[in-house]
């Protein structure tokens, strides 16, 4: 059995978990802007839909809390379904009906902000995010095509310095084609958020599925596969070491995970799933 048709029967079976990240991967990327964000309703209702059929769903993502609640005011509102989010790339996590079970913020991180503040203003365009409670975001994605490499470099070094004297620090850098930031976040990351995830006893007997674009998240995809999951790479960014599908865009993530959303409800049956040539375009 192909990784492509161990989804669909997993979630023909509602033994299906996922395990998301968003920007990217499965949601239109957003650079550097967290509210106003319009709820993706049609996302919103699939999710939903599988956690109340008894797939667990958990966020992964870099982005604050309070976006992920804006992107999905239906499943992040709901009572008592199988609903995690690991937000600030692992560090700060919630379970189902928003209960805290981790939370570890950045030593000293309104003066770390305030100092990375600073030093990227000087370029236009450059930014510190906000709304993080416990990572710091330098986003750079904005800055003029003909300074963003000079911005990166100053601050990716100033970052480094502060994790060299600082055990608790952990930099991710990110240079990508539509987007481009540097994070700094406690000693953690997406792989260790999921295994804090994955320890609840509901993933039992679950296949999970994890949806990522960048290196950020190999270590949460590494940590699925490790527990006989599957990767599934969007773009081209993510390593192929890690993606057991490998998929274009995030128009495809939201194609499968909808129709999942389908076959877990009994909306569809497992013969119509995967029709001849439906996802020829998919390399698995």
């Amino acid at each position: 059995m192909s990784a492509m048709q161990a989804f669909y029967q997993s979630a023909a079976d509602r033994k299906l978990a996922l395990m998301l990240d968003l920007d990217g991967a499965t949601l239109h990327r957003l650079p550097g802007i967290h509210t106003p964000v319009a709820p993706d309703f049609a996302y919103d209702a699939a999710l939903r839909t599988l956690a109340e059929n008894g797939c667990p769903v958990t966020i992964n993502t870099g982005r604050p809390s309070i976006f992920v609640n804006n992107v999905f005011p239906s499943l992040m509102s709901a009572r008592d379904l199988p609903v995690w989010s690991s937000t600030e790339t692992g560090a700060h996590i919630t379970g189902p009906n928003n209960e805290v079970i981790f939370s570890k913020g950045v030593p000293n991180i309104e003066s770390l902000r305030k100092h990375f503040q600073e030093q990227v203003a000087p370029f236009k365009g450059g930014f510190i995010e906000d709304h993080k409670m416990c990572a710091i975001t330098i986003a750079l994605k904005q800055v003029p095509d003909h300074l963003r490499r000079e911005a990166y470099s100053h601050m990716l070094s100033i970052a480094t310095e502060v994790e060299k004297n600082n055990p608790d620090v952990h930099v991710i850098p990110v240079w990508k084609p539509d987007d481009v930031y540097i994070e700094i976040v406690p000693e953690v990351n997406k792989g260790t958020a999921a295994l804090h995830m994955m320890q609840n006893p509901v993933f039992g007997g679950k296949t999970t599925f994890a949806f990522g674009d960048s290196s950020a998240d190999e270590a949460m995809m590494a940590v699925v596969r490790d527990h006989n999951g599957y990767g599934v790479g969007v773009g081209e960014s993510i390593g192929h070491h890690v993606s057991d599908i490998k998929l274009q865009n995030y128009h495809q993530s939201q194609h499968m995970i909808q129709t999942a959303a389908k076959l877990a409800s009994g909306e569809m049956d497992l013969r119509d799933a995967m029709p001849q040539g439906q996802h020829r375009q998919f390399r698995m």
